[in-house]
């Protein structure tokens, strides 16, 4: 029977599928914002349907823990994201549009994020764990508006994230706990399929660098 887990290793592959589509066009403003325009050339819609362990779940239920998992997840991702890019920016491994592209594509996640939370309803089972993620994401959010808007740079980037990030992982791991006890889930197959989500998504960073083209 297949496990939870299964379900963010899918999203791995669905996301190293999306990367290997024509590559996205981002615009970024003169005046830099958290938000530049982007042209999306590709659509990936992926179609994942978990059978989950123990404990018998309604389909409507189980999308729901899948949708608030997701974004809880993705605010993992991108804490660690943002980490990594600073690490590459820090030993000038990126630099000029290279590096204002990376920017571009973890202000997109963000922002995907963003609007995700206001149309998630979400189980109780993230009560103890919903706000506290969100606080995270608000931090990130906060710190890739500054990197774009140059009011800091990468090394107070990473004298600032590993906190940032031992909070969400903590908080994650409380939650599956948390899943484990009430749904049956396995904890540890949760967290290596966080680990696994997080790895590939920096791997496609890593590999595919979006190009930014500034206007006027």
């Amino acid at each position: 029977m297949k496990k939870f887990c299964l379900v963010l290793l899918l999203f791995a592959i669905f996301t190293s599928a999306c990367a290997a589509q024509p590559a996205s066009t981002p615009t970024a403003t003169p005046t830099k914002t958290l938000t530049p325009t982007l042209t999306a050339t590709a659509t990936c819609t992926p179609t994942l349907t978990p059978t989950l362990t123990r404990t018998p779940i309604p389909e409507e239920e189980r999308e729901k823990l899948y949708q608030a998992y997701m974004i809880m997840l993705f605010v993992e991702v991108n804490a660690n994201l943002l980490k990594e890019t600073a690490q590459r920016v820090n030993i000038g491994e990126l630099t000029g549009f290279e590096k204002v592209g990376i920017l571009i594509g973890v202000a997109t996640i963000i922002d995907a994020v963003e609007q995700a939370k206001t149309e998630t309803d979400v189980p109780s089972v993230f009560d103890s764990h919903w706000n506290d993620a969100l606080d995270v994401h608000d931090i990130t959010k906060n710190l890739v508006a500054q990197w774009f808007n140059e009011e800091t740079d990468s090394g107070k980037i990473l004298e600032e994230i590993d906190s940032h990030i031992e909070d969400i992982s903590s908080i994650m791991d409380k939650l599956d706990q948390d899943m484990a006890s009430k749904y049956g889930f396995d904890p540890k197959e949760l967290d290596q399929a966080r680990q696994e989500a997080v790895q590939s998504m920096n791997k496609i960073f890593e590999t595919t660098t979006p190009t930014a083209e500034v206007e006027g």
